[in-house]
């Protein structure tokens, strides 16, 4: 096994060992407004390195999908989760049953209607459905790499 794929097999076990309190905000993101920690500029300054290091076409997507004041923290949530790779895939990683796609990793298994609605095959779409759930349920979709970034 790659280096990557143990690297996005081991973000997969965190998000299932965290399931409880993801699937607490998913059924509770109608109810409350999403948790939207450190968005602004001062804290942005810390993920300005997370931008530079997108390749261009990421940064392209990013800025014509999601809202200015998230995109250096969803460059930094795509590297972590996927190394910026649209085609990432957590498919029952580690023996825990997951269905996990792109380069935000959105898990089929909970955010299925997504590829109703996007066109998660681009990165466009991808970058679309970043800002979709994250309207929703703000960063703590992404809670094990937030918190490894310190977005949360």
């Amino acid at each position: 096994m790659s280096a990557d794929a143990i690297r996005i097999a081991s973000l997969g076990l965190g998000f299932w060992l965290a399931w409880p309190q993801v699937q607490e905000r998913i059924e509770g993101a109608q109810e409350a407004a999403p948790d939207k920690a450190r968005t602004d500029a001062t804290a942005d300054e810390a993920f300005i390195e997370h931008w530079r290091r997108a390749p261009r076409a990421w940064q392209l997507a990013i800025e014509r999908n999601i809202r200015p004041e998230l995109h250096n923290r969803a460059a930094a949530l795509a590297g972590c989760e996927s190394n910026f790779s649209t085609t990432a895939r957590c498919n029952s990683c580690l023996g825990v049953r997951e269905d996990s796609w792109g380069g935000w990793q959105h898990n089929r298994l909970v955010w299925g209607h997504l590829w109703d609605v996007f066109d998660m095959n681009t990165l466009d779409g991808q970058a679309q459905a970043f800002q979709h759930v994250f309207d929703i349920q703000g960063f703590p979709a992404w809670r094990n790499c937030a918190e490894r970034l310190g977005i949360i």
